[in-house]
């Protein structure tokens, strides 16, 4: 599972939005790669911004 922040950005002017979303996916996405529909209540344009990657479960 891969954890990724995006933001929307419009596809003609390269404005991005105000908020940051943070999104879980079973694919994995390239940073900085501007993506169409990434799911259901994704619709539009998302730029990833950056890939958090998080220790999956277990003792240290």
């Amino acid at each position: 599972m891969h954890t990724y922040i995006i933001i929307k950005e419009d596809f003609f002017t390269g404005i991005r939005g105000k908020r940051k979303k943070t999104i879980c996916k079973n694919q994995t996405l390239k940073v900085g790669v501007l993506y169409m529909h990434l799911g259901n209540g994704l619709k539009g344009c998302w730029r990833v911004l950056e890939e958090k990657n998080e220790p999956q479960g277990g003792n240290p």
